[in-house]
């Protein structure tokens, strides 16, 4: 093999590894590019389950205030039931 054909092949090699680190380079580059949305994406997501987790919390405060008016509200009926029982019961004896 002459000094030509030598140089002809580390020329090719060079060119072949050259070609295969930009090939390498775009395709880090391609990836960082997705992992970057989809980290946007998450954050995005994260946010909005916060939010949700307020609004639900909200609602949980507001539904523990409705069912102690409603459970007021049945205990003073069981009252009022059973003083109208024990006055039916006191007309009836008479």
């Amino acid at each position: 093999m002459s000094i030509d054909e030598r140089l002809e092949a580390l020329t090719q090699t060079v060119e072949l590894m050259a070609h295969m680190h930009k090939s390498d380079y775009d395709r880090n580059e391609e990836a960082h590019r997705r992992n970057e949305e989809a980290q946007m994406r998450n954050v995005e997501a994260q946010m909005r389950n916060v939010e949700a987790q307020r609004r639900n919390d909200e609602a949980q405060a507001k539904n523990q205030t409705l069912m102690a008016q409603v459970m007021e509200s049945v205990s003073s009926l069981a009252r009022i039931a059973y003083a109208h029982e024990q006055r039916i019961t006191e007309l009836e004896s008479h």
